[in-house]
């Protein structure tokens, strides 16, 4: 009987064409994976596996074995699963990743009250996506925006909705914004962040202004360097009103709205999953995450 080790061993390395990157994958010495993979063709009497140079090629045996790994994999995941349903118990490994621009503050917070909640799970945290997705495998996926090319069940969670503003301080030496044209004559932070391509804010009289092609000397993706900018006094930027509220709650009158009545139209922010699983320790996490939701998600300043 071929141990579950050495299975998943197997299907790693079918899965990477690596010995080098299933091991890292698998988080174990390149040896014992190695082992392993001797030790399953040892017990189902067949080559697996051949070295073609410095990569790996299944074997047509190993082919067919691949197959059956893979349901058995599955199987093995479905049972632990179900036992934890049970037992109100969640183990195991939970990957995710998740917009980096919402990593800090409420996110942290949950993750880390979710471990101390769960003693037996174990939590892979990546805040990038495109470079990382194929390699990480995750089990859930947490973005602001669609993401292409992903055809995983959608769960949108609350919604970001963004406005411009600047500091107190700032706005003390400079003069008032009336209008979105008035942006011109101050010094613009640019909130160069992927889902904010072509972003138009509106008014409560149907106006519209494109904000995309404004001159400015300062360019970030990253809404904690953004929001850092603004407070310094450095200009005046666009920043998520959930973002502007919980802010000023901790430092109440330090950052001020520069046009109240104008927003963007509100961006999404979606759990990604996938079709194929429903993890309890994933369903557990998301019901959390609705319940824990910052309150000034998808708010308005007027």
């Amino acid at each position: 009987m071929q141990d579950l080790a050495s299975i998943k061993a197997f299907y790693a390395l079918c899965e990477k064409k690596s010995l080098t990157a299933a091991a890292k994958h698998l988080k174990q010495p390149k040896s014992t994976v190695s082992r392993r993979l001797a030790t399953l063709e040892n017990e189902v009497g067949q080559s697996l596996m051949i070295r073609k140079g410095n990569r790996l090629a299944i074997t047509q045996a190993g082919e067919v074995f691949h197959q059956y790994c893979k349901k058995m994999l599955a199987l093995t995941e479905q049972s632990i699963d179900a036992m934890q349903k049970v037992t109100n118990e969640i183990s195991g490994e939970l990957t995710i990743i998740v917009h980096t621009n919402l990593v800090r503050g409420w996110f942290n917070k949950l993750i880390n009250q979710y471990l101390d909640d769960n003693p037996n799970l174990n939590i892979n945290i990546i805040s990038q996506y495109q470079a990382t997705y194929q390699q990480a495998e995750p089990d859930l996926i947490i973005w602001l925006g669609e993401l292409p090319d992903i055809n995983w069940r959608q769960d949108i969670i609350g919604y970001w909705c963004y406005s411009v503003f600047a500091s107190k301080a700032y706005m003390e030496k400079h003069p008032s914004l009336h209008h979105p044209n008035d942006i011109q004559e101050h010094r613009w932070l640019h909130y160069a962040a992927a889902e904010l391509d072509n972003i138009e804010l509106s008014n409560s009289d149907g106006e519209t202004f494109q904000v995309k092609h404004l001159p400015s000397r300062f360019h970030s993706d990253n809404i904690s360097l953004q929001l850092d900018g603004i407070t310094a006094g450095r200009g005046i930027g666009l920043l998520p009103v959930g973002v502007y509220h919980k802010f000023n709650e901790m430092h109440h009158g330090k950052l001020v709205p520069c046009l109240p009545d104008w927003h963007s139209d509100p961006r999404p922010i979606i759990c990604y999953t996938p079709r194929d699983k429903q993890q309890i320790k994933v369903q557990t996490l998301v019901n959390r995450m609705r319940e824990t939701r910052p309150k000034h998600w998808h708010q308005r300043l007027s």
